[in-house]
Protein backbone atom coordinates (compact mmCIF):
# COMPACT_ATOMS: atom_id res chain seq x y z
CA UNK A 1 0.00 0.00 0.00
CA UNK A 2 2.94 2.34 0.48
CA UNK A 3 3.49 2.25 -3.28
CA UNK A 4 0.18 4.07 -3.73
CA UNK A 5 1.61 7.23 -2.18
CA UNK A 6 0.00 6.77 1.21
CA UNK A 7 1.48 7.95 4.48
CA UNK A 8 3.61 5.62 6.58
CA UNK A 9 2.60 4.81 10.16
CA UNK A 10 5.00 7.46 11.49
CA UNK A 11 3.74 9.94 8.91
CA UNK A 12 0.17 9.20 10.01
CA UNK A 13 1.14 9.83 13.65
CA UNK A 14 2.72 13.15 12.69
CA UNK A 15 -0.37 14.16 10.76
CA UNK A 16 -2.53 13.39 13.78
CA UNK A 17 -0.24 15.47 15.98
CA UNK A 18 -0.58 18.45 13.63
CA UNK A 19 -4.35 18.08 13.90
CA UNK A 20 -4.23 18.26 17.70
CA UNK A 21 -4.81 14.59 18.58
CA UNK A 22 -3.66 13.62 22.08
CA UNK A 23 -0.68 11.29 22.58
CA UNK A 24 -2.81 8.38 23.73
CA UNK A 25 -5.07 8.61 20.69
CA UNK A 26 -2.11 8.93 18.31
CA UNK A 27 -0.47 5.83 19.79
CA UNK A 28 -3.69 3.83 19.63
CA UNK A 29 -4.42 4.86 16.02
CA UNK A 30 -0.82 4.13 14.98
CA UNK A 31 -0.98 0.62 16.47
CA UNK A 32 -4.26 -0.02 14.71
CA UNK A 33 -2.85 1.17 11.39
CA UNK A 34 0.24 -0.99 11.83
CA UNK A 35 -1.98 -4.02 12.51
CA UNK A 36 -4.02 -3.15 9.43
CA UNK A 37 -0.93 -2.95 7.19
CA UNK A 38 0.29 -6.35 8.43
CA UNK A 39 -3.17 -7.84 7.89
CA UNK A 40 -3.38 -6.47 4.33
CA UNK A 41 0.11 -7.65 3.45
CA UNK A 42 -0.74 -11.18 4.57
CA UNK A 43 -4.32 -11.62 3.37
CA UNK A 44 -4.98 -9.00 0.65
CA UNK A 45 -1.61 -8.14 -0.91
CA UNK A 46 -3.17 -7.02 -4.21
CA UNK A 47 -5.93 -4.89 -2.66
CA UNK A 48 -6.57 -1.56 -4.42
CA UNK A 49 -8.54 0.51 -1.87
CA UNK A 50 -9.57 3.23 -4.35
CA UNK A 51 -10.80 1.05 -7.18
CA UNK A 52 -13.17 -1.63 -5.88
CA UNK A 53 -15.77 -0.52 -3.35
CA UNK A 54 -17.20 -4.04 -3.06
CA UNK A 55 -13.83 -5.45 -2.10
CA UNK A 56 -13.43 -2.64 0.44
CA UNK A 57 -16.42 -4.03 2.34
CA UNK A 58 -14.87 -7.51 2.27
CA UNK A 59 -11.55 -6.18 3.55
CA UNK A 60 -13.24 -4.21 6.32
CA UNK A 61 -15.31 -7.18 7.42
CA UNK A 62 -12.31 -9.50 7.35
CA UNK A 63 -10.15 -7.05 9.33
CA UNK A 64 -12.91 -6.63 11.91
CA UNK A 65 -13.31 -10.38 12.35
CA UNK A 66 -9.52 -10.73 12.58
CA UNK A 67 -9.42 -8.26 15.49
CA UNK A 68 -12.31 -9.94 17.29
CA UNK A 69 -11.47 -13.61 16.74
CA UNK A 70 -7.66 -13.54 16.61
CA UNK A 71 -6.61 -10.60 18.74
CA UNK A 72 -9.65 -10.88 21.07
CA UNK A 73 -10.35 -7.15 21.07
CA UNK A 74 -13.59 -5.85 22.50
CA UNK A 75 -16.29 -4.50 20.22
CA UNK A 76 -15.47 -0.92 21.24
CA UNK A 77 -11.74 -1.40 20.56
CA UNK A 78 -12.49 -3.05 17.22
CA UNK A 79 -14.69 -0.18 16.11
CA UNK A 80 -11.97 2.26 17.25
CA UNK A 81 -9.43 0.41 15.09
CA UNK A 82 -11.73 0.66 12.04
CA UNK A 83 -12.15 4.37 12.80
CA UNK A 84 -8.36 4.77 12.86
CA UNK A 85 -8.01 3.21 9.40
CA UNK A 86 -10.88 5.34 8.09
CA UNK A 87 -9.16 8.45 9.44
CA UNK A 88 -5.94 7.36 7.77
CA UNK A 89 -7.58 7.31 4.33
CA UNK A 90 -9.26 10.63 5.02
CA UNK A 91 -5.96 12.33 5.93
CA UNK A 92 -4.45 10.95 2.73
CA UNK A 93 -7.15 12.80 0.83
CA UNK A 94 -8.91 9.70 -0.43
CA UNK A 95 -12.57 8.87 -0.05
CA UNK A 96 -13.56 5.21 0.24
CA UNK A 97 -16.54 3.36 1.68
CA UNK A 98 -14.21 1.80 4.24
CA UNK A 99 -15.56 2.44 7.74
CA UNK A 100 -18.83 3.98 6.58
CA UNK A 101 -20.75 1.31 8.49
CA UNK A 102 -19.31 -0.30 11.59
CA UNK A 103 -19.00 -4.01 10.94
CA UNK A 104 -19.14 -4.91 14.63
CA UNK A 105 -22.80 -4.96 15.78
CA UNK A 106 -23.95 -4.28 19.35
CA UNK A 107 -24.07 -7.27 21.69
CA UNK A 108 -27.85 -7.61 21.49
CA UNK A 109 -28.05 -7.52 17.68
CA UNK A 110 -29.39 -10.57 15.87
CA UNK A 111 -25.99 -11.32 14.34
CA UNK A 112 -25.89 -14.16 11.85
CA UNK A 113 -23.57 -15.52 9.20
CA UNK A 114 -23.62 -14.12 5.68
CA UNK A 115 -23.56 -16.21 2.52
CA UNK A 116 -19.78 -15.98 2.12
CA UNK A 117 -19.28 -17.01 5.77
CA UNK A 118 -21.43 -20.08 5.22
CA UNK A 119 -19.33 -21.03 2.20
CA UNK A 120 -16.15 -20.70 4.27
CA UNK A 121 -17.64 -22.88 7.01
CA UNK A 122 -18.55 -25.59 4.51
CA UNK A 123 -14.90 -25.69 3.46
CA UNK A 124 -13.74 -25.70 7.09
CA UNK A 125 -16.05 -28.59 7.97
CA UNK A 126 -14.19 -30.77 5.51
CA UNK A 127 -10.74 -29.80 6.77
CA UNK A 128 -10.99 -29.31 10.55
CA UNK A 129 -10.99 -32.08 13.14
CA UNK A 130 -14.04 -34.26 13.61
CA UNK A 131 -14.87 -32.82 17.03
CA UNK A 132 -14.94 -29.23 15.79
CA UNK A 133 -16.82 -30.24 12.65
CA UNK A 134 -19.41 -32.07 14.75
CA UNK A 135 -19.79 -29.13 17.13
CA UNK A 136 -20.31 -26.57 14.37
CA UNK A 137 -22.67 -28.91 12.52
CA UNK A 138 -24.76 -29.55 15.63
CA UNK A 139 -25.35 -25.88 16.36
CA UNK A 140 -25.82 -24.87 12.71
CA UNK A 141 -27.97 -27.90 11.95
CA UNK A 142 -30.03 -28.08 15.14
CA UNK A 143 -29.65 -24.70 16.86
CA UNK A 144 -28.72 -26.15 20.26
CA UNK A 145 -27.81 -23.92 23.19
CA UNK A 146 -24.51 -24.53 25.05
CA UNK A 147 -26.31 -26.15 27.98
CA UNK A 148 -28.11 -28.47 25.57
CA UNK A 149 -24.83 -29.36 23.90
CA UNK A 150 -23.37 -30.16 27.33
CA UNK A 151 -26.11 -32.71 28.09
CA UNK A 152 -26.29 -34.29 24.61
CA UNK A 153 -25.67 -38.04 24.74
CA UNK A 154 -25.19 -40.73 22.11
CA UNK A 155 -28.64 -42.17 22.73
CA UNK A 156 -30.16 -38.78 21.83
CA UNK A 157 -29.14 -39.23 18.18
CA UNK A 158 -31.80 -40.58 15.82
CA UNK A 159 -29.99 -42.34 13.01
CA UNK A 160 -32.90 -44.05 11.21
CA UNK A 161 -35.70 -42.47 9.22
CA UNK A 162 -35.58 -38.70 9.63
CA UNK A 163 -32.19 -38.13 11.24
CA UNK A 164 -31.86 -35.64 14.03
CA UNK A 165 -31.52 -35.13 17.77
CA UNK A 166 -33.78 -35.63 20.76
CA UNK A 167 -33.09 -32.56 22.88
CA UNK A 168 -33.82 -33.16 26.57
CA UNK A 169 -34.18 -29.71 28.11
CA UNK A 170 -36.97 -27.79 29.86
CA UNK A 171 -39.26 -29.04 27.10
CA UNK A 172 -38.13 -32.20 25.30
CA UNK A 173 -38.21 -31.91 21.52
CA UNK A 174 -37.02 -33.65 18.38
CA UNK A 175 -34.95 -31.52 15.98
CA UNK A 176 -34.42 -32.97 12.48
CA UNK A 177 -31.07 -32.21 10.86
CA UNK A 178 -29.95 -31.92 7.28
CA UNK A 179 -27.93 -35.05 6.36
CA UNK A 180 -24.77 -33.06 5.56
CA UNK A 181 -24.69 -31.68 9.12
CA UNK A 182 -25.81 -34.91 10.77
CA UNK A 183 -23.08 -36.89 9.01
CA UNK A 184 -20.37 -34.78 10.68
CA UNK A 185 -21.98 -35.43 14.05
CA UNK A 186 -22.31 -39.16 13.33
CA UNK A 187 -18.64 -39.42 12.29
CA UNK A 188 -17.60 -37.92 15.63
CA UNK A 189 -19.84 -40.31 17.58
CA UNK A 190 -18.48 -43.28 15.62
CA UNK A 191 -15.00 -42.05 16.50
CA UNK A 192 -15.91 -42.00 20.19
CA UNK A 193 -17.23 -45.56 20.01
CA UNK A 194 -14.24 -46.83 17.99
CA UNK A 195 -11.81 -45.47 20.56
CA UNK A 196 -13.62 -47.26 23.37
CA UNK A 197 -14.85 -44.14 25.09
CA UNK A 198 -18.49 -45.13 24.85
CA UNK A 199 -19.17 -47.58 27.65
CA UNK A 200 -22.93 -47.09 27.48
CA UNK A 201 -25.54 -45.27 25.44
CA UNK A 202 -25.54 -42.39 27.92
CA UNK A 203 -22.00 -41.26 27.04
CA UNK A 204 -21.76 -37.54 26.41
CA UNK A 205 -21.23 -36.55 22.80
CA UNK A 206 -19.11 -33.56 23.79
CA UNK A 207 -16.99 -34.08 26.89
CA UNK A 208 -13.69 -32.78 28.21
CA UNK A 209 -10.61 -34.99 28.55
CA UNK A 210 -11.86 -36.20 31.94
CA UNK A 211 -15.16 -37.35 30.43
CA UNK A 212 -17.19 -34.63 32.14
CA UNK A 213 -19.55 -32.12 30.54
CA UNK A 214 -17.93 -29.13 28.89
CA UNK A 215 -18.75 -25.75 30.43
CA UNK A 216 -20.34 -22.91 28.48
CA UNK A 217 -16.97 -21.12 28.46
CA UNK A 218 -15.43 -24.30 27.06
CA UNK A 219 -17.94 -24.41 24.21
CA UNK A 220 -17.35 -20.72 23.52
CA UNK A 221 -13.61 -21.41 23.22
CA UNK A 222 -14.10 -24.43 20.93
CA UNK A 223 -16.46 -22.51 18.64
CA UNK A 224 -14.22 -19.45 18.53
CA UNK A 225 -11.22 -21.67 17.77
CA UNK A 226 -13.13 -23.34 14.94
CA UNK A 227 -13.96 -19.89 13.58
CA UNK A 228 -10.30 -18.99 13.47
CA UNK A 229 -9.72 -21.93 11.13
CA UNK A 230 -11.92 -20.23 8.52
CA UNK A 231 -11.17 -16.63 9.64
CA UNK A 232 -14.73 -15.97 10.76
CA UNK A 233 -15.98 -14.56 14.02
CA UNK A 234 -18.05 -17.38 15.53
CA UNK A 235 -19.97 -17.82 18.75
CA UNK A 236 -22.74 -20.12 19.91
CA UNK A 237 -25.19 -17.21 19.67
CA UNK A 238 -24.24 -16.36 16.08
CA UNK A 239 -24.57 -20.01 15.02
CA UNK A 240 -27.93 -20.37 16.77
CA UNK A 241 -29.20 -17.12 15.24
CA UNK A 242 -28.14 -18.41 11.83
CA UNK A 243 -30.04 -21.66 12.41
CA UNK A 244 -33.26 -19.81 13.33
CA UNK A 245 -33.02 -17.31 10.47
CA UNK A 246 -32.30 -20.09 7.99
CA UNK A 247 -35.42 -21.98 9.04
CA UNK A 248 -37.54 -18.82 8.65
CA UNK A 249 -36.07 -18.09 5.23
CA UNK A 250 -36.85 -21.68 4.20
CA UNK A 251 -40.51 -20.94 4.86
CA UNK A 252 -40.91 -22.70 8.21
CA UNK A 253 -43.60 -20.95 10.27
CA UNK A 254 -42.78 -19.01 13.46
CA UNK A 255 -44.61 -21.48 15.69
CA UNK A 256 -42.69 -24.45 14.29
CA UNK A 257 -39.38 -22.56 14.49
CA UNK A 258 -40.09 -21.65 18.12
CA UNK A 259 -40.67 -25.33 18.91
CA UNK A 260 -37.51 -26.41 17.09
CA UNK A 261 -35.45 -23.76 18.89
CA UNK A 262 -36.90 -24.65 22.28
CA UNK A 263 -38.82 -21.43 22.95
CA UNK A 264 -42.03 -21.56 24.96
CA UNK A 265 -43.70 -19.00 22.68
CA UNK A 266 -43.11 -17.14 19.42
CA UNK A 267 -42.24 -13.73 20.91
CA UNK A 268 -38.50 -14.03 20.37
CA UNK A 269 -38.82 -15.73 16.98
CA UNK A 270 -40.95 -12.83 15.74
CA UNK A 271 -37.97 -10.54 16.38
CA UNK A 272 -36.00 -12.69 13.96
CA UNK A 273 -38.86 -12.70 11.49
CA UNK A 274 -39.01 -8.90 11.41
CA UNK A 275 -35.32 -8.68 10.50
CA UNK A 276 -35.01 -11.81 8.32
CA UNK A 277 -35.35 -9.91 5.04
CA UNK A 278 -32.58 -7.51 6.02
CA UNK A 279 -30.33 -10.11 7.63
CA UNK A 280 -26.84 -10.59 6.22
CA UNK A 281 -27.58 -14.30 5.78
CA UNK A 282 -29.50 -13.62 2.56
CA UNK A 283 -27.77 -13.41 -0.81
CA UNK A 284 -27.50 -9.84 -1.98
Amino acid sequence: MQKQGLLTVSGFAKALELRGYQDRTRQSYSRSLSDFFQFIEKHFPLWQPFQNMVQNRLVERSFTEHLLATKYLSRASTNAAVTAVTRFFSINGHRTNFGVQKMCPPADALSALCHHDMQAIQVALRSCGRKHAALLSTVLGAGLRPRELASLTIKDLVTTGIVGIHVRADVDRFVPMEPEYFNHLKLWVDDIVAKGRAESGSTLVFANKDGNAISQAGFDYLIKYAGQRCQILLSARILRNTYILTRLQQGVGPVAVAELAGYSNTNFVLKYLSTAQNCCHTDQ
